[in-house]
């Protein structure tokens, strides 16, 4: 789940919150790796960011272009 600048993860049967972390941009959207090693997440600063999931440390972050045709 994701709000403002707040990226939260919870247990999909008991719907009880396991992790939550800051990110430094609001994020619109997270998807976490199946190996539970790291999560990315799409900001509102056209970024797509690289977590770590056990510290929530940023690993990298890829900048996006906007083309108009």
């Amino acid at each position: 789940m994701t709000y403002s600048n707040v990226v939260s993860f919870y247990n999909p049967i008991t719907m009880q919150k396991i992790k939550e972390f800051q990110t430094p941009t609001q994020i619109n959207s997270a998807h976490l790796h199946p190996h539970l090693k790291y999560f990315v997440a799409g900001g509102h600063d056209f970024k797509i960011y690289k977590f770590d999931y056990d510290t929530g440390a940023e690993v990298d972050s890829y900048k996006g272009k906007l083309a108009i045709t």
